[in-house]
């Protein structure tokens, strides 16, 4: 008899049968039947309404951003909220907003390259958040000898051999992360020295911020 793992993994390797007829269920109902097209095409229209919105969102992104820099600059400070109105009356919100993301390699070199250095480093600080090594815990005895007294109780654990001196340094675990100060958008103007190319692109290349019109 062949190996039943073997033959377990060509079937799930094998070519997939098409779907049976059997699958397929007439409808009689003709409400029923009229619902299922009327969904069919609702959902088609959705879909082009989801894709003529994006192409509408581009569009008025492209000419919000220098907007609301020339305002950003003109008061000085960060704009209140602003709302776009279209010569039919329509409107749309101007939404401008920090995130908390951590600031990647590839974001650090992206901003200093745009603020340099020292700015980049006075706008930045490193978080580090500490954790305990599962894999340590795990080892019999040690969650069982863990307390208040977390340094006493660490040597204990090196001295009765219950922990060898490489899994104590290593029990607990610290995580760094870069971050913004304080919130990126609100002070862009000095942090671009109120040049107006160099906050557009901050806007667009940061995940920190999102803009985006919203109705």
């Amino acid at each position: 008899m062949s190996n039943p793992f073997q033959q377990a993994a060509r079937r799930a390797t094998g070519p997939k049968k098409s779907g049976s007829k059997d699958n397929f269920v007439q409808v009689d109902d003709e409400d029923v039947s009229a619902a299922i097209d009327a969904y069919i095409e609702a959902k088609e229209r959705e879909k082009q309404a989801n894709s003529d919105a994006k192409l509408a969102s581009a569009k008025i992104s492209d000419w919000a951003r220098p907007t609301w820099i020339k305002i950003f600059l003109d008061k000085d400070r960060k704009p209140e909220t602003l709302k776009f109105v279209s010569h039919a009356g329509s409107q749309v919100t101007w939404v401008v907003q920090n995130r908390s993301y951590p600031v990647s390699d590839e974001q650090e070199s992206f901003m200093r390259g745009i603020v340099g250095d020292s700015t980049f480093e006075d706008i930045t600080t490193t978080e580090t958040s500490f954790s305990f090594n599962s894999d340590v815990l795990r080892k019999r005895g040690v969650v069982k000898h863990l307390g208040n007294r977390l340094g006493e109780v660490i040597q204990e654990l090196v001295d009765n051999g219950t922990l060898s001196q490489e899994d104590a340094d290593n029990l607990l675990v610290a995580e760094q992360k870069k971050v913004f100060r304080e919130p990126l958008v609100d002070n862009l103007h000095e942090i671009c020295e109120r040049d107006p190319e160099t906050m557009e692109h901050v806007l667009t290349g940061m995940n920190q911020i999102t803009c985006y019109p919203k109705a």
